[in-house]
């Protein structure tokens, strides 16, 4: 019971490492596609663009960044977990 409670805790800060990641990532991704738009297009048309080019690169990071953040550290506990009880 007690190795779930710590994974449990564990989790709490895994989650703010993740939304942290994700924000900064998709920060980054804006930058580079304001950076890579047409100058001459209108404001309108830039914003959409970038929006559409951040929404797909969240929905195609997601999934990776959550098996690292959370998968990374859950899984050496677990394996440590096994190795040092000797199962």
């Amino acid at each position: 019971m007690a190795f779930v409670r710590l994974i449990l805790l564990l989790l709490i800060p895994l989650a703010v490492i993740y939304a942290s990641l994700l924000a900064w990532l998709c920060a980054r991704r804006r930058d580079r596609l304001e950076e890579d738009f047409n100058p001459a297009a209108s404001p309108t048309e830039r914003r959409a663009f970038v929006q559409a080019g951040v929404r797909a690169y969240a929905a195609r990071i997601r999934g990776r960044l959550a098996a690292v953040v959370f998968g990374i550290p859950i899984f050496g506990l677990i394996g440590y977990v096994l190795v040092t009880n000797g199962i």
